[in-house]
């Protein structure tokens, strides 16, 4: 790295343009960026919970709903002749989008009631024909209120809205779909709208796809360079953000804050030089790589914009430093002089603080991937520019670097920090109890945290698609679905019995065979087919070669209904029959020798008991937290049944044997349509679905959902063969929150480990390794506290800071302990006088590493006004963690390198070249 400066300083025209044709490679790259927030694209396709998902969705049909929302100030409600029209035709109009397949809409225009159209036996929806007169209003009113479903689905709860659903197509790109949704919603909101109308286009895909766009479009960016930019056109009015952006924000703070410590135009300039390359660069190289702009690297522009420039803090402190007191030298030796001394820490720096981002790399979901890799390749790129271009600079420009600081001011500076660390070491007990105290308080507010996160908490409470989906939650059952589905092991086989094993209403299945542990019981409620061979065809005989006079007609013998039970008696397998369902004895009059061929197959959700018990859990979770409604089988099937009979009360009930559990099956998919059905229940009737509806599903609240899902199931569900699965958006986000919080939270015991191997390993000395990492690990010991006794939860944003304080804030140790080491190794104070080194050490690092923190500090503290909320906590945290670290840095720091005395740092260490 010396190599490189001195080269640098040889030939700076030469470096200047190699940094400015490496940048303008990169740039390229920029037209080709994605961005991808979607929640499946976020975790690995091969994650269990995501391949479930996957295959639910698959083999049912089952889309994530986007809702457009018709809010009406109609005196009627939604439920008025101009509004219902404006349902008709958003629905067709929703029905023709690319992908959509159209029993996916869902509205009160695709919805059947119980009447039927006229002259015929089909029913008709609730909007055909549109209903105009009082009467027919009053007849939709009457209809809806006694089928029941479509309460806070389809309707408000105060009448006053009715949402259209439309089912997001899989593998669509979603920021593209919901702006083909909101073209077609805002053509409805035009000519013809009631005064106050308004409609609404939320859901799960539309946070999913915004989220990402929506933290740009606060951070300031420019969308051109997004391939879907124009996809999300309506992002500005969902942030709402009419100033210029928090980057440019974090530009200025850093710019002023180079241009007040060292009073020169071009401290101010290089390092928003550095910037703009590392941007353009790192975004350029993930463009080129066709690694997309994930949710978790749209913040890299703020991290990489705050300490990417650290390093030339301490670059230029030392190079006035010299300038002043060696005013003879020439400049180009002086610029020499300072990057000989600034060219290994600032090496270590970029080590420390690298390692702390690529820690985040060993994780297997891919967005956190690319956020540890390509955070490290921008702080790679801001080191080159660094040592290689701000020493360039230093000698085309000679600038004179704080020169309006007067030597009495410096002095007495370099006097506060060195009366600083004498005092701190001449009561190092006190600091040492100290940090003692806020290491053990800090478990108590640690214990404290946990974690929380959701989609919609990434958007500013007063933006749009926020309102909108409060709005939704407060009015209908909920925004967000939760899709829990029960399984039972099918089973079908073939077997063959003598007529002998046929009684009037039992049967013995001789040579039935049962899977291992089978439990025999469970055949309850199968279907059963018992069929007689037909009769050899006659032969004709050779002595008579007449052919033979053709049978009568005889009614193939075939009987089938369900089993009651079965049980083993002794070494045989028994089925009892019901009574209803007649004799097979009577009907297939069986010789006692005749061989006939046994069907069972068994469909589990045929069977009644097992639907009430399905009943049963719909009621339960029903009644937990956030859940604002759940319609699964017991509910579509009993208002099935009343549909049938509506005029007849006591009609809503669940079926009370199979063959009306199979009628009422068979009911349903006619009234609602077969892939209605097929949404409900698979082919094999082994696997049904029920949709609950979330409000606000938090990823503590809908945890602790599941958490007693699995109980529930443990103690109801799994002794009658059951289980219990997970699908829909909230499923994809608890698995993706839950990977990334924990995957950034493990990511912080490698970065110490890192950190320590190898700043031990570099500086060869193990006690500098421990060293290096005691204030950061205190710090973000101290932050997680803070958390849990402020109520701040540990989400996706609010993990990384974690990592970030890590890799930033070992860098003030390894400045100031690598001047301790040279104070000593140049003589400056005697070996006996510990206490002289680590203040002759914090005299010279103490002020740059004080600009460094509050550098750094303000620029993440721009975060607090971001209109994300995860964003504005992630930088308070930052904020907070690195005052943390200069506390520690200037106080314990001292105490611990001049309690070692001279085996602190051995005066023979020295760094390689």
């Amino acid at each position: 790295m010396i190599r490189l400066s001195h080269a640098a300083i040889r030939h700076p025209l030469r470096t200047l343009a190699i940094a400015l044709l490496a940048t303008f490679a990169a740039a390229p790259g920029l037209l080709r960026l994605e961005l991808r927030t979607d929640g499946h694209s976020l975790v690995p396709r091969d994650a269990p919970a995501i391949v479930y998902d996957r295959e639910v969705r698959d083999q049912l049909g089952v889309r994530d709903p986007i809702a457009v929302v018709i809010r009406t100030a109609h005196p009627e409600g939604a439920l008025n002749p101009a509004t219902l029209r404006r349902v008709v035709e958003l629905t067709r109009a929703l029905a023709t989008l690319d992908g959509v397949e159209p029993f996916n809409v869902v509205s009160l225009a695709t919805e059947n009631t119980f009447r039927f159209r006229p002259g015929t036996f089909k029913l008709r929806t609730f909007l055909d024909p549109l209903p105009e007169t009082p009467e027919r209003l009053a007849e939709l009113r009457s209809d809806l209120g006694r089928i029941g479903l479509y309460d806070g689905v389809l309707i408000s709860k105060d009448g006053r809205a009715t949402a259209v659903l439309v089912g997001t197509p899989p593998d669509v790109d979603r920021a593209e779909f919901y702006r083909q949704v909101r073209e077609v919603a805002e053509g409805m909101a035009g000519p013809g709208s009631g005064p106050g109308d308004s409609i609404d286009v939320l859901g799960a895909p539309v946070a999913e796809a915004l989220l990402g766009s929506h933290i740009l479009a606060d951070l300031g960016l420019p969308q051109a360079f997004l391939e879907n930019a124009a996809s999300t056109a309506s992002t500005a009015s969902t942030v709402g953000r009419t100033g210029p952006g928090l980057v440019p924000i974090v530009f200025a703070v850093m710019a002023l804050v180079f241009l007040i410590a060292f009073r020169h135009p071009m401290a101010a300039l290089t390092p928003l030089a550095t910037i703009g390359a590392c941007l353009v660069t790192t975004f350029g190289l993930m463009g080129w790589f066709g690694v997309p702009v994930y949710l978790t690297t749209t913040i890299l522009p703020v991290i990489l914009t705050a300490v990417g420039v650290t390093d030339q803090i301490h670059v230029y402190h030392r190079y006035g430093e010299l300038r002043r007191s060696r005013p003879g030298l020439d400049p180009a030796a002086l610029v020499r002089t300072t990057m000989d001394e600034m060219a290994w820490p600032v090496t270590q720096t970029w080590v420390t603080t690298a390692v702390g981002f690529l820690s985040f790399a060993i994780s297997p979901l891919p967005p956190v991937q690319a956020f540890g890799l390509f955070a490290a390749l921008g702080i790679l790129v801001c080191l080159s520019w660094s040592l290689a271009v701000a020493p360039a600079l230093l000698v085309l420009l000679k600038p004179k670097l704080g020169r309006a600081r007067a030597s009495a001011g410096g002095g007495a500076l370099r006097g506060f920090y060195a009366r600083l660390a004498r005092g701190a070491i001449r009561r190092r007990r006190l600091v040492l109890a100290g940090a003692g105290l806020v290491l053990l308080i800090s478990l108590d507010g640690v214990r404290r945290l946990v974690v929380q996160d959701s989609w919609v908490d990434g958007f500013a409470p007063e933006s749009e698609l926020a309102q909108a989906m409060h709005r939704f939650d407060r009015d209908f059952l909920g925004a967000h679905q939760l899709l829990v589905t029960v399984e039972a092991e099918p089973f079908a086989a073939k077997t063959e019995i003598a007529g002998a094993a046929v009684g009037e209403h039992r049967v013995e299945l001789t040579g039935l065979r049962l899977p291992e542990g089978f439990d025999v019981s469970r055949l309850a409620a199968s279907w059963i087919r018992i069929k007689a061979r037909p009769a050899p065809e006659p032969t004709m005989s050779p002595a008579s070669p007449a052919p033979p006079v053709p049978p009568a007609f005889v009614m193939p013998r075939d009987w089938s209904g369900s089993i009651e039970s079965v049980e083993r008696i002794g070494d045989r397998l028994v089925a009892t029959l019901p009574l209803k369902a007649g004799s097979p004895h009577f009907w297939l009059n069986p010789s006692p020798g005749e061989r006939l061929d046994v069907e069972i197959k068994r469909e589990p959700f045929m069977n009644p008991a097992l639907i009430r018990k399905v009943g049963e859990l719909e009621r339960f979770i029903a009644s937990r937290e956030a859940v604002g409604g759940v319609f699964g089988p017991a509910a579509y099937l009993s208002t099935t049944a009343f549909m049938a009979d509506p005029d007849t009360p006591g009609s809503r009930v669940l079926p009370d044997y199979p063959e009306k559990a199979r009628s009422y099956w068979r009911l349903y998919g006619s009234v609602r349509g077969p892939e209605r059905l097929g949404q409900l229940v698979d082919r094999d009737y082994s696997r049904v679905v029920l949709t609950a509806f979330v409000k606000e599903p938090h990823y503590g609240t809908m945890g602790r959902l599941m958490t007693d899902l699995r109980a529930w199931e443990r103690r109801h569900l799994a002794p009658l063969g059951l289980k219990l699965g997970f699908a829909g958006d909230i499923a994809v986000s608890q698995t993706l929150i839950g990977a990334i919080v924990t995957t950034q939270v493990r990511s912080l015991a490698l970065s110490l480990g890192g950190v320590f191997v190898l700043i031990a390993i570099l500086s060869r000395s193990v006690r500098q390794g421990l060293l290096c990492i005691v204030p950061s690990a205190l710090a973000v010991l101290l932050s997680f506290a803070v958390m849990g006794w402020l109520g701040i939860t540990l989400g996706v944003a609010t993990s990384m800071f974690a990592g970030m304080t890590l890799g930033v804030g070992v860098d003030y140790v390894v400045h100031l302990v690598d001047r301790h080491r040279r104070a000593k190794a140049d003589g400056l104070t005697a070996d006996a006088d510990a206490a002289g080194a680590a203040a002759e050490a914090l005299a010279e690092t103490g002020p740059p590493i004080t600009i460094d923190t509050l550098g750094v500090g303000l620029a993440f503290s721009v975060l607090l006004v971001s209109q994300v909320p995860a964003n504005a906590r992630l930088g308070g945290l930052l904020a907070f963690s690195l005052l943390v670290c200069l506390a520690a840095t200037l106080l314990i720091v001292p105490v611990l390198l001049a309690g070692g005395g001279d085996r602190s740092v051995r005066e023979t260490d020295t760094p390689p070249a």
